[in-house]
């Protein structure tokens, strides 16, 4: 579920954002997170580890996680919104 979750999540962010790097890692136990990070400061844009059951609800949908990056990414200043496809 957790792999098949972070595919889902990582296809769509690199959609939106094309000049994103976009890497996943097995994190914390029974959670699914995304951050935005630039050099060593990183912003958490959502986590699931308080949220569930049932376990569905640990993983933001598109429709939630995307305005979620769009809003630290130009707030960090990540791209140009000229880049940003969504």
């Amino acid at each position: 579920m957790y792999k098949r979750n972070a595919k889902n999540a990582m296809e769509s962010i690199e959609d939106a954002f094309p000049s994103a790097r976009v890497s996943s890692f097995v994190g914390r136990r029974g959670s699914f997170e995304v951050e935005v990070k630039k050099g060593k400061t990183s912003e958490a844009v959502w986590s699931g580890l308080k949220l569930g059951p049932p376990r569905k609800l640990k993983f933001p949908d598109s429709e939630k996680l995307l305005p979620l990056i769009k809003k630290a990414v130009l707030k960090h200043h990540l791209c140009p919104p000229s880049e940003i496809n969504y």
